[in-house]
């Protein structure tokens, strides 16, 4: 981010997206092409309000899920009414050259008061699934979560480079499972501040995330059933030891501080299961890992 300026009534978010700047508005989002422009799709229209685009930003169409094209490397999307995107398989947007998605997710709810809170259950359920050509995630500020909404959100989305900041803490079930799962160029993972838990909330969030590194710090004190199962299953790029050693020396424990004082059903059955360290066990609640690196 490298500026902030009103113009007109409305706040912009300068960023370099590729070689180009683009601005953010806050009250949209952005499809900011990385070297030519592209078209955008929806393969399955399934949101319950209006969805409108423009590629100015000044002359706006009602958009019904099929093919529009960028101009000037832009493509923007807002939204009105809406309450969920998916109804049985989800939007799942499809581009047609790399691009970048910038902006507040909500405002494809109401552009005009976008919520804090994510009301419906399975909201964005498979938005980008197998979005190939997306290489940066829009923002996903919501607080409060409901059951399933951001499930299978990005899974398969193999040139996403970095994740979305995550600031809920209050989660819901299955609201983070298989996120991430398969995005093969995730180096790093967000932070997840949430220290109450809910079932199946992280379940196979980062599967299959080949090139992911690092493991975020996990604060919460309130486990439930299968909350970290399988969470980084087959991230192979991620090295964690029972012992610190030279290579060794992060440390990383369950919760990052304080105790938990009793176990839920299941919740870290093959949490670390085919990563690339030496220990790939099943973690104990209060007791120190460590990270290659």
């Amino acid at each position: 981010i490298v500026q902030i300026e009103n113009v007109t009534g409305t706040v912009y978010i300068s960023v370099t997206a590729g070689a180009v700047e683009q601005q953010i508005p806050t009250d949209s989002i952005l499809f900011a092409g990385e070297t030519s422009d592209f078209t955008l799709k929806a393969t399955y229209k399934e949101w319950n309000g209006t969805v409108e685009y423009s590629t100015d930003k000044n002359t706006w169409n009602t958009w019904d899920g099929s093919e529009i094209t960028s101009a000037n490397k832009k493509l923007y999307l807002r939204g009105k009414n809406n309450t969920t995107f998916y109804s049985k398989k989800g939007a799942q947007f499809v581009l047609s050259a790399k691009a970048g998605c910038y902006g507040n997710i909500n405002t494809l709810l109401d552009y005009e008061n976008p919520p804090t809170a994510v009301a419906e259950r399975y909201c964005y359920q498979s938005m980008f699934q197998d979005c190939t050509l997306l290489t940066t995630a829009p923002e996903l500020p919501a607080t409060t979560l409901t059951e399933y909404c951001y499930y299978q959100m990005f899974y398969g989305c193999t040139k996403l480079v970095s994740a979305p900041a995550l600031p809920a803490i209050t989660l819901a079930s299955g609201c983070y499972e298989n996120m991430f799962q398969d995005c093969t160029s995730l180096t790093t993972a967000p932070a997840l501040p949430a220290t109450t838990l809910a079932d199946y909330c992280y379940r196979e969030m980062f599967y299959g995330c080949t090139s992911l590194t690092t493991a975020p710090e996990l604060p919460a004190t309130t486990l439930k059933t299968r909350c970290y199962q399988s969470m980084f299953f087959k991230c192979t790029g991620l090295k964690i030891s029972a012992t610190q050693t030279g290579e060794y020396t992060t440390a990383w424990r369950i919760p990052s501080t304080g105790e938990i004082a009793a176990e839920a059903t299941d919740w870290n059955t093959y949490m670390l299961n085919g990563t690339g360290g030496t220990f790939k066990g099943d973690p104990s609640i209060n007791t120190t890992y460590y990270i290659a690196g």
